[in-house]
């Protein structure tokens, strides 16, 4: 066996495992078709998610309980590919975690500045699988003390030096934390063999993201070179995108009169800008990601993609799970669910 072969076979079996296991088409209509909460629980008996969430069988847990469930579900999903991938993939995945680590930071500066005590958050956090036994009152009080959990290295240094020194306005701090995490990521990405289509999953969620945070900046009232200042881009292409979208005060007629002007995918996002709604967009551009997610099971397979592909999935997949169960607790009605699904438009029915 050659030495690339052996350093990527662990993986490749995992994911193998791990692909054959994601839901079916058929069965999210079951879940979704659910009378009722324990009825859809029931269908993921014989499922890994059961594993997590067998011990509702008999209660009906609050949305946060199933949030933290399922993301643990995630978090051990993510920590055992990452075991078994060779250093560079492993390197890759760890951005993936600490996305959620920044992220989850984020949420408590933002948490904090609209006065949110440490109980109120704690109650309301479901991603205590990545914070271990550090999320505490004072890491609560001192942010910067939680940057210590982030695996990439300089980016951990460079969060912990922006949360530090930096009072600015708690959005702008979140739009410089978010945009540390892609700066670091596309730098792991420039070190990757065969970047296609690995880099074309990361360009479509970095898209994704500029987009979604200019709208909400904007809309704040947060001018435009500021905005620009701290968005990363993937190319010199989206950089001339937002150049014109942050300069126009309609972002719907800039999107129309430019998709021609751009390809693949940007045209596809601008498209979606100009007839949809935030919300509308944010689980459009999501199927984008999705779909570009699962053409890593076509690609070459002795690369970091097919990992990171198969991760970003796993999570769409859950999140899915996440909203059925909380609608069938909720009693929302079942058009509702289907509106924000991701999975079942990208696995295939077999």
């Amino acid at each position: 066996m050659s030495t690339t072969h052996r350093y990527y076979g662990p993986v490749l079996a995992k994911i193998r495992i791990g692909k054959g296991k994601f839901l079916k088409p058929k069965k999210f209509n079951s879940l979704t078709s659910a009378e009722n909460f324990h009825v859809a629980l029931s269908y993921l008996n014989g499922t890994d998610y059961w594993d997590y969430l067998s011990t509702f069988s008999f209660a009906h847990p609050t949305h946060i309980e199933l949030e933290r469930c399922l993301y643990k579900y995630y978090f051990d999903e993510l920590a055992k590919i990452s075991k078994h991938s060779p250093t560079k993939g492993a390197t890759i995945l760890q951005m993936l975690h600490d996305c959620e680590v920044v992220n989850s930071i984020v949420d408590m500066v933002m948490s904090k500045h609209y006065g949110v005590d440490f109980k109120a958050f704690s109650n309301s956090f479901s991603k205590n699988s990545f914070f271990e036994d550090k999320l505490t009152e004072e890491s609560y009080k001192d942010v910067g003390l939680l940057a210590g959990l982030i695996k990439n290295e300089q980016l951990r240094l460079d969060v912990s030096d922006l949360i530090l020194i930096d009072t600015s306005d708690p959005n702008l701090i979140s739009l410089k934390l978010k945009s540390l995490f892609w700066k670091h990521l596309l730098l792991e990405l420039k070190g990757v063999s065969k970047k296609p289509p690995l880099s074309n999953i990361i360009r479509c969620q970095l898209l994704k993201a500029n987009i979604m945070n200019s709208i909400r900046l904007r809309s704040l009232g947060i001018p435009k070179e500021v905005v620009q200042e701290h968005l990363i881009y993937y190319s010199t292409i989206e950089a001339n995108l937002f150049d014109g979208l942050l300069a126009s005060s309609d972002f719907k007629a800039y999107a129309e009169s430019s998709k021609q002007l751009f390809s693949s995918p940007i045209n596809k996002f601008l498209a979606i800008m100009a007839e949809n709604s935030p919300e509308k967009m944010n689980v459009e551009y999501s199927k984008i990601i999705a779909r570009e997610a699962y053409r890593v099971f076509y690609a070459y397979p002795l690369q970091p993609a097919i990992a990171y592909g198969y991760m970003v999935l796993k999570r769409f997949e859950i999140e899915d799970v996440l909203h059925i169960l909380k609608a069938k607790l909720l009693n929302i009605d079942l058009e509702s669910i289907k509106k924000v699904l991701i999975a079942p438009n990208v696995f295939p029915d077999v």
